[in-house]
């Protein structure tokens, strides 16, 4: 709905809806049936425990870093990795910033 009133509450960009085919191509799979959904499960939770709880560990967030994308000039951040909603940084605790600062360090 979003996307078709062009009023996206994320402003990261919208799909690109003219190669999706949401009947024939979007579907649900168990995770132990796709390695890919795995992984971003593992990545998922290595970021998710770098932040939350009483004593976050950013430990395998950071262990990532050698396997996140980098844009053309060496940047994960913004690139391999994005924080939402836009502006999230600038009122980042300083236990996330901890973890963002480390993604902001060129490789």
């Amino acid at each position: 709905m979003q996307s078709r009133a062009d009023a996206l509450f994320l402003k990261r960009g919208d799909l690109k809806w003219s190669v999706v085919d949401p009947i024939n191509e979007v579907a649900a799979y168990d995770h132990p049936d796709r390695a890919g959904l795995q992984i971003s499960d593992a990545v998922a939770g290595a970021f998710y425990a770098a932040v939350s709880g009483d004593s976050p560990n950013p430990q395998f967030a950071c262990a990532l870093k050698p396997r996140m994308t980098l844009d053309r000039h060496g940047n994960i951040f913004g690139y391999g990795l994005k924080l939402m909603p836009d502006g999230y940084l600038k009122r980042a605790p300083s236990h996330h910033r901890l973890l963002f600062d480390f993604y902001l360090r060129k490789k």
